[in-house]
C-alpha cells in the first residue's frame, strides 16, 4: 500500500511537477557535491599534508578510480531505471527483483577487480602514466584503495537505488555522514599522525565502510519497497541493466579518461612536477561534472517513471527545468572559480610553491569555461538514455568524453602551443553541444509521444 501510494504522488498533477522534480534533484545534487568535495578535501590534505608529488600521484591514480565508480554507475543506474519503470506499471515484485540482480552483480564484479588490481598492481601502475618520481606515490595509494573497492562500488549502488525506492533525503543523510567521517579521518591520519598518501587511503576506505551499513538498515528494514532476494543471476539480465546504464557508465569513466589524457599530454609538453597543477583543475572538473550528473541521475527516476506511464509532456517539462538548472549551476560554478582562484588553489598547493601555484591559477581559469556547457550534453545524453534511446544517447557521451577530447587534446598543442590544452576540453564540448540538440529535437518524445522523425 505505502508503495502504491508514493507511486500514485508520483502520478497526480503537472502544476507540482517543479515540487517533485526539485525532490528529486536536490538531494542528488547535495549527495554528488558532498562527494566531490569530500574527494577534493582529501586531495586537498595529500597536497597540503604529503606534498605535491603525492598529490600528483593522487591524480594518476583517479582514472582507476573513476572506472571503478563507472561500473557501479552502469549497474546501479541500468538497475534503477528497471526498478522504477516496474514501480510506474505497478510490478514491485519485478523492482525488486531487479534491485537484487543489481547488488549481486555488483558484489561479484567488485571481487574479481580487487583480485586483478592486486595481482597487476604493477602493471596498472604504468598503465596510468607514472614516471619514476611519481610510482611510488601510486602504488601507496592503491594497494590500500583496491581492497575497499567492493564497499565503494556497493555504496554508490545502494545510494542510487535508495532514491529509485523513494528516500533520496536518506541518501544525502548517510552520504554526509560518510564524508563527514572521511574529512575527521583525513586530518587525523594525514596531518595530526603523518600517515601520509596511505593515511588518506584508509580514511576514504573506512568511510565507504560507514556508508554500506547505513544503506543497509534502510534495506534490511519494513520501510523499503525494494527488498533483497537470493537470486540466479543470469547474463541477460546483467546484460539488460548494463545496456540501461552504459551512457551514464561513459559520462563517469569521461572523467577517468579526460584526466589520464591530460595526465600523458601534461607530462609531455610540461613534466611531472605540472601534474600537481593539472589536479587542481581535475578536482574542480569533478565536482562540476558530479553535480550535472547529479541533475541527470536526480531527474532519471522520474522520467523513466513518467516513460512508463506514457506522460510524454511530463517528460519534454523535466527537460526543460534540467536544462536551465545545467545551465544555471554552469554559471555559478565560472563565476566562483574567476572570483577565487587563489582559494581553490591553495587548497592543494601551497602559495609559496611560486611557479606551480600561478601556473594552477592561469590553467584553471582558462579551462573553466568548459563548464558552461558539458552539462547541458550530459542531461541530454541521459534524457535519451531514459526514453529509450540509448543509441543516441551513447553518441553524446563517446562524442564529448572520448573522441573529440583525445583528438583536439593531442593534436591542437601541435598545431598551435602548449597552453591551447587548456581550451580543448571547451571546444570538444561546444561540438557534442549541437550534435546533443540535435539529437533531443529529433528523438526526445513530444508531448503525444511520437518521435519528430
Amino acid at each position: 500500500m505505502y508503495a502504491e501510494n508514493k507511486m500514485k504522488a508520483l502520478e497526480t498533477g503537472g502544476s507540482n511537477l517543479k515540487l517533485k522534480f526539485s525532490k528529486f534533484i536536490l538531494p542528488t545534487l547535495f549527495s554528488m557535491c558532498f562527494f566531490s568535495i569530500y574527494t577534493m578535501i582529501d586531495g586537498a590534505f595529500v597536497g597540503r599534508g604529503a606534498g605535491s608529488m603525492a598529490l600528483a600521484g593522487v591524480n594518476l591514480s583517479m582514472p582507476f578510480i573513476s572506472f571503478v565508480f563507472a561500473l557501479s554507475i552502469m549497474l546501479s543506474i541500468g538497475s534503477s531505471n528497471i526498478a522504477t519503470f516496474c514501480l510506474g506499471r505497478k510490478e514491485y515484485k519485478k523492482a525488486s527483483l531487479a534491485f537484487s540482480r543489481g547488488i549481486e552483480a555488483i558484489l561479484l564484479i567488485s571481487i574479481l577487480i580487487v583480485a586483478l588490481g592486486l595481482i597487476n598492481l604493477n602493471h596498472l601502475i604504468r598503465l596510468l602514466g607514472a614516471s619514476y618520481e611519481t610510482a611510488p606515490y601510486v602504488k601507496d595509494y592503491l594497494k590500500i584503495i583496491i581492497p575497499f573497492i567492493p564497499f565503494f562500488m556497493i555504496s554508490y549502488t545502494l545510494e542510487v537505488l535508495l532514491k529509485a525506492d523513494g528516500n533520496p533525503h536518506l541518501s544525502l543523510f548517510f552520504v554526509t555522514l560518510s564524508a563527514g567521517t572521511n574529512i575527521v579521518l583525513d586530518y587525523i591520519f594525514v596531518i595530526r599522525y603523518n600517515f601520509g598518501i596511505q593515511g588518506a587511503a584508509v580514511a576514504t576506505g573506512i568511510s565507504q565502510v560507514l556508508a554500506v551499513a547505513g544503506y543497509c538498515t534502510h534495506f534490511f528494514s519494513k520501510r523499503a519497497n525494494l527488498k533483497f532476494y537470493p537470486v540466479k543471476i543470469h547474463i541477460y539480465n546483467v546484460i539488460s541493466a548494463a545496456k540501461l546504464g552504459f551512457p551514464d557508465f561513459l559520462s563517469e569513466l569521461s572523467i577517468g579518461f579526460v584526466t589520464f589524457i591530460f595526465n600523458i599530454v601534461t607530462i609531455r609538453y610540461f613534466g611531472s612536477y605540472e601534474i600537481a597543477s593539472l589536479a587542481v583543475i581535475m578536482y574542480t572538473y569533478n565536482l562540476v561534472v558530479n553535480a550535472m550528473t547529479a541533475i541527470n541521475q536526480g531527474v532519471q527516476p522520474l522520467v523513466s517513471f513518467y516513460y512508463g506511464r506514457k506522460n510524454y509532456e511530463n517528460i519534454r517539462k523535466l527537460y526543460k527545468y534540467s536544462i536551465f538548472s545545467a545551465i544555471t549551476l554552469g554559471i555559478i560554478f565560472v563565476g566562483f572559480v574567476y572570483a577565487f582562484p587563489n582559494l581553490i588553489t591553495s587548497m592543494y598547493i601551497s602559495p609559496d610553491s611560486g611557479y606551480l601555484y600561478g601556473f594552477a591559477i592561469d590553467s584553471l581559469k582558462i579551462f573553466c569555461f568548459t563548464f558552461l556547457i558539458l552539462g547541458i550534453n550530459i542531461v541530454s545524453a541521459g534524457f535519451l538514455n531514459a526514453t529509450r534511446n540509448t543509441g543516441k544517447s551513447l553518441i553524446i557521451s563517446i562524442s564529448r568524453g572520448y573522441v573529440l577530447i583525445s583528438l583536439l587534446t593531442f593534436t591542437l598543442p601541435m598545431l598551435f602551443s602548449r597552453s591551447v590544452i587548456w581550451q580543448s576540453a571547451g571546444l570538444c564540448e561546444g561540438i557534442t553541444l549541437v550534435i546533443s540538440l540535435m539529437l533531443i529535437k529529433k528523438y526526445l518524445p513530444s508531448c503525444d509521444g511520437r518521435y519528430s522523425n
